[in-house]
């Protein structure tokens, strides 16, 4: 593969191809030392006029460069990699195989441009053929069991790597989400089993709640007669209940008393507790016609009794 180089020393510029005595082009600089600023479109024409004589396979284009001093080394300088951008995209935009840079040790100090020409002579000879960054520094090698050594020591370094480092790192990582995962499942149980114990306390307690309210439904009755019965026993009188009948959330009491009660006052005690309603209430005699009857009071009434406050629910 032919290789056009581009070489830049302190004296000038030049323009060739590898293995030929003289370059196609060589410039000395303006100012007399290389610019601040990449001169890239100086090299352009003479890189296309190269290019246009060319017919054979596509070249490849290599930055050659002598070492300069700190002080007229310019930022664009390709000693170092990250500077070769402007030619390694020209390369790639014109179609050519980007073969790197090169670094050219002159012989002698370069004052002048004939000096120039005699730092092309290191260039001449075979044209060196473009390659990859990694077979260029195999071939670079100065023995092959150099180059296998440092390709056993790195396979090493890799091995050494994954068996030391990523791969702990990657049972640790693995241990940690395991982990993380248990202790997931962990919670959600507890969580899970905390609202069925919640739900069924719930339940419980609304169950107990509907038959302590089933209970005060069933004793009402009985609870309302209670009242009625103390408020009947503490007449001095004897008196004689005939009806006693719960309905309707009341009793209704028919009943005869002596003559010689005082009703009113027995109405009012149980009026205390629960205002009675008077259906019926009159004179008569007991026990009633036809047999011979002694006077009497006969009654009857209603008895509502007052509305109780609603149990807390609780076991009985």
């Amino acid at each position: 593969m032919p290789m056009l180089c581009l070489l830049c020393a302190a004296p000038g510029w030049a323009v060739g191809w590898a293995g030929q005595n003289r370059p196609l082009a060589q410039h000395a600089w303006a100012s007399g030392q290389p610019p601040a600023q990449c001169p890239l479109d100086l090299w352009v024409d003479a890189m296309q006029l190269a290019l246009r004589d060319q017919l054979g396979p596509g070249p490849a284009l290599q930055w050659c460069w002598a070492p300069l001093p700190k002080a007229l080394r310019p930022a664009w300088w390709p000693d170092a990699p990250r500077r070769h951008h402007p030619c390694r995209q020209w390369a790639l935009d014109e179609g050519l195989v980007w073969a790197g840079a090169r670094r050219i040790a002159p012989s002698v100090d370069l004052s002048d441009l004939s000096d120039l020409a005699e730092l092309w002579g290191a260039i001449s000879g075979p044209a060196p053929q473009a390659m990859p960054a990694m077979a260029h520094w195999l071939e670079r090698a100065q023995h092959p069991a150099a180059s296998a050594a440092l390709s056993v020591l790195a396979c090493l370094v890799v091995h050494a790597a994954l068996q030391w480092g990523l791969h702990p790192w990657l049972e640790e990582r693995q241990a940690q989400s395991w982990a993380q995962l248990a202790q997931a499942r962990r919670a959600e149980i507890q969580r899970l089993d905390r609202e069925r114990e919640q739900a069924l306390k719930a339940e419980q307690i609304s169950r107990t709640q509907r038959w302590a309210q089933a209970q005060d439904r069933a004793l009402a009755p009985l609870n309302a007669l209670v009242p009625l019965l103390r408020a009947s026993a503490a007449v001095a009188q004897p008196q004689f209940f005939s009806s006693l009948r719960f309905a309707d959330g009341a009793w209704t009491v028919q009943g005869v008393a002596g003559h010689e009660v005082e009703l009113s006052t027995w109405l009012g005690r149980a009026g205390e507790l629960g205002l009675p309603q008077v259906l019926q209430s009159g004179p008569a005699t007991w026990p009633p016609e036809p047999e011979w009857g002694w006077p009497a009071w006969r009654f009857e009434w209603r008895f509502t009794p007052p509305a109780e406050a609603p149990r807390s629910g609780g076991a009985r």
